[in-house]
């Protein structure tokens, strides 16, 4: 009797804890939401699914070189980056990778899976026209279902 009720009690807890899980992992399979995937959320996963932003943010690294003789400093040139991308309503994180050159200062971005660039500086202005056109076509992506 002992024995029949301890496989009871273990049992129970098995389905208390994994019972919840399962049916949400059986909801995911019927309609693909993925909310309702257990364990597994991402940063926009929803969003996909429900066909709006698929890439949320534009990534500028610059290679900043060291030995070059430069009129501007790393504060301008982010300034002047964070202020193109805020008059086109676009996020943009920059990052600085200083190089130990005398190359010129080269930005390259990061839209999703796509890169542009390297850029030189002098060209910036075109380069960021491309990043917002690639950034506006993952806002207008359906996802494949």
């Amino acid at each position: 009797m002992k024995k029949k009720r301890n496989n009871l009690t273990l049992l129970f807890v098995v389905l208390a804890v994994a019972g919840p899980m399962a049916i949400m992992m059986l909801a995911y399979e019927i309609t693909k939401n993925p909310a309702l995937r257990p364990l597994a959320r991402t940063e926009n996963d929803v969003a996909i699914h429900n066909g709006a932003i698929i890439a949320n943010k534009v990534i500028a690294n610059i290679r900043w070189t060291t030995k070059r003789q430069k009129n501007f400093s790393q504060q301008d040139l982010e300034h002047i980056i964070r202020r193109a991308f805020k008059a086109r309503g676009v996020r943009v994180f920059i990052s600085f990778d200083e190089v130990n050159s005398n190359d010129n200062v080269t930005i390259t971005y990061q839209v999703g899976v796509n890169k542009i660039g390297p850029t030189r500086i002098a060209n910036a202005a075109d380069s960021i026209r491309e990043v917002i056109t690639v950034y506006r076509m993952y806002q207008l992506a359906k996802p494949n279902n």
